[in-house]
């Protein structure tokens, strides 16, 4: 039998109001829940691109004996697919529990951003019954955040600023403020005027762990006709699969 919802209110002078729903279970019969779920394999947390199972613990809160189950995984979450959704296990005794480890398989999307919650539905059958439990469970992605930028003159006069017909290196440093460790992380500058020339290729960084930050390094030539106080911007892109970001930097200032 379906539980029923009943709603508690509990209110008293000078206190904060208390409500919850409440599910009330027949008196008698079988009633089978999901009583505990991890990840399987000492896995600590789901990661985008990732195939995974749980560890699962089926219990029967009911007073009588069930019969043998089947359970059905269902996602709710547009980032997470099951692909093995159906296990079984016998009949359980009253207040009786049952371990199953690895149990089902789902895959979680490349694209998942980081830190979303995600919703499965557990739906037990057994005596003609269906019970429903349900899993809550987060998956995580790497994130990143383009920070400092430092200018190194390479062919100039060394007065701290960049002048016509100069060379410099400009560094930018670029962390993953994410909870996975990223993939490889492809880095593109672009320039907003045709004052200054890229010298280097695309530059990239193998992957960063959650947490960490890297630097990647462009040369750039300042042509002989800018003009003095002219202001330029450019903007570094860095892309690793469908995490990307894109910032618009200081602008910079010429001088003779």
């Amino acid at each position: 039998v379906p539980p029923t919802i009943i709603n508690v209110v509990v209110t008293g002078q000078n206190y904060l109001r208390y409500e919850r729903e409440v599910e009330v279970i027949a008196a008698d019969g079988p009633y089978l829940i999901l009583d505990e779920y991890v990840l399987s394999n000492d896995d600590t947390q789901l990661d985008f691109n990732e195939t995974a199972s749980f560890d699962l613990s089926f219990k029967n809160v009911g007073q009588d004996p069930s019969s043998n189950a089947t359970v059905t995984l269902v996602s709710e979450s547009e980032y997470i697919t099951v692909t093995s959704p159906t296990i079984t296990f016998d009949g359980l005794d009253a207040d009786e529990t049952v371990n199953i480890e690895d149990a089902f398989e789902i895959y979680v999307s490349d694209s998942v951003p980081n830190n979303t919650n995600n919703h499965l539905f557990v739906n037990i059958e057994s005596d003609g019954e269906t019970y429903q439990s349900h899993i809550n469970i987060k998956a995580y992605a790497p994130k990143f955040k383009i920070d400092n930028l430092t200018i190194t003159e390479i062919e100039g006069n060394n007065n701290g600023f960049l002048d016509p017909a100069e060379q410099a290196t400009l560094t930018f440093t670029i962390e993953n403020i994410g909870n996975s460790k990223s993939n490889e992380i492809f880095t593109y500058l672009e320039m907003h005027d045709s004052f200054l020339q890229i010298l280097s290729d695309e530059a990239s960084i193998e992957f960063l762990e959650a947490g960490e930050s890297a630097t990647v390094s462009y040369d750039i030539y300042v042509g002989p006709g800018t003009p003095i106080g002219f202001i330029s911007e450019f903007t570094l892109n860095c892309e690793s699969g469908y995490y990307n970001q894109t910032k618009t930097l200081a602008s910079f200032h010429f001088y003779l």
